[in-house]
């Protein structure tokens, strides 16, 4: 924590540092939506409405750059202060579950996890998405040990807040009904009550922005990026695969395909689907591909979750190194060919070998954990979070990021994994 404020402090006044593509769009979608009242990633007029993030982080942003005059650095410090409820929140449930030496072992996981230290010190959604998740799930398990309405509807505020965030957690209040319904730990009629509360709140939660998608655009979806990701990750990790093409060039041939296919596509951003048109292509050709090549999409995303359980992630080099956010590969090269900054390739070189061994025992310890903790309500709900989000972010063509929402419940199983090992070897 201290070494990341270091950072935070050092690098203070440049924003450029702590940004990347994505950065930039919610900067403006925060911007345009206080200064213009349109959300929207356009830097010009006329702007044109967005349809692909969701608002509350953008509007976070927004609020604190130019109504509080707040420099867009703050958003770091809250990053910083989030991953520390993070971890406190891991710590909670590794306790409830494995006692207190898995506990501090999962709130450890959080703290020194790389993944969270290059997103602490940039400007990105997964600090506030993570600890709303991990709120949510927390609030959910101890309405499973209570069993008080007002600490159930406390879990699906927490949710409601992670989906207005990434659209990631979307379908999470379908897994919690699923929960309630299949642990037989209360009365069928009890549980069956819950479950239709925690659906019927999820739907009124979805349908506020769901309906301003259906008016402004005649898409009756909470988002497009399902579709955006079924047609240019899924789809485009399959047609790489068959076609032993890069992914990046696969993407690049569907984006072309889409303007040969739909006419309006070239009055359009087919790289952020508003349009019912397109919206309704991506999806149509994303399920088709699946459907049309299921054993090559499961070896994908086996081969996605793979990479998104090993990837270390560079992006924190570039804010030490002075330069925007690239590839490893290019990072390497600015920092092998420039002599301001040849002496940070061997840090590169250390928290790759520092990240690879640090999530190989995290892999172990989860693997273990999974086969030695006993299957309470609580570690139920853990393990199928975990799950939910290893599925939702399997993809080829994702870095470190994405993964960051499935590695505290990872963590927390883990935790309790080691400490089962270490209690084990102590006998």
């Amino acid at each position: 924590m201290v070494f990341r404020v270091a950072i935070l402090l050092t690098a203070a006044g440049d924003i450029s540092r702590f940004t990347t593509p994505d950065s930039y769009e919610y900067i403006k979608l925060g911007k345009n939506l206080i200064t213009e009242g349109i959300y929207s990633t356009s830097d010009n007029p006329p702007f044109k409405p967005e349809a692909l993030r969701p608002p509350a982080y953008p509007v976070i942003i927004g609020i604190l750059h130019s109504l509080i005059g707040l420099p867009l650095e703050t958003m770091l410090i809250l990053n910083i202060l989030l991953t520390v409820i993070t971890a406190l929140i891991c710590y909670l449930l590794a306790r409830n579950i494995g006692g207190e030496t898995s506990g501090i072992i999962a709130g450890a996981f959080v703290f020194l996890e790389g993944g969270f230290a290059v997103n602490n010190m940039l400007i990105l959604t997964e600090a506030f998405f993570t600890s709303a998740v991990l709120g949510s799930v927390y609030f959910f398990i101890k309405y499973l040990e209570k069993r008080q309405l007002g600490i159930l509807l406390l879990s699906v505020l927490l949710w409601t807040v992670s989906i207005y965030i990434r659209v990631a957690s979307l379908y999470l209040f379908l897994m919690f009904a699923l929960i309630l319904l299949v642990i037989k730990d209360s009365p069928f009629k009890k549980r069956l009550k819950a479950g239709a509360i925690v659906i019927a709140l999820g739907v009124l939660s979805i349908l506020p922005w769901a309906f301003r998608n259906y008016v402004k655009f005649d898409i009756p979806a909470f988002s497009t990026t399902g579709a955006f990701v079924l047609y240019c990750h899924k789809a485009a990790s399959v047609e790489s695969e068959l076609s032993g093409i890069p992914v990046k060039q696969a993407q690049d041939n569907l984006y072309y395909r889409a303007f040969g296919d739909i006419p309006a596509a070239a009055h359009d951003d087919v790289y952020r689907p508003c349009g019912k048109e397109i919206t309704d292509y991506y999806m149509d050709r994303g399920i088709s591909y699946i459907t049309d090549h299921p054993f090559t999409f499961i070896e994908t995303e086996i081969k996605g979750i793979l990479i998104l359980l090993s990837s270390p992630g560079t992006k924190f080099l570039s804010i030490l190194a002075d330069v925007p956010y690239q590839s490893p590969s290019i990072l390497i090269e600015e920092f092998l060919s420039n002599e301001k900054r040849q002496g940070y390739h061997w840090l590169f070189l250390l928290f790759m070998v520092y990240q690879g061994i640090f999530l190989f025992i995290l892999l172990l310890g989860f693997v273990y954990g999974l086969f030695t903790t006993k299957y309470p309500a609580s570690t139920i709900v853990v393990v199928a979070t975990a799950v939910y989000f290893i599925i939702i972010a399997a993809d080829l063509t994702t870095g470190s990021r994405l993964k960051i929402p499935a590695l505290p419940f990872m963590a927390i199983i883990s935790a309790i994994g080691i400490s089962n090992f270490r209690i084990r070897l102590g006998r």
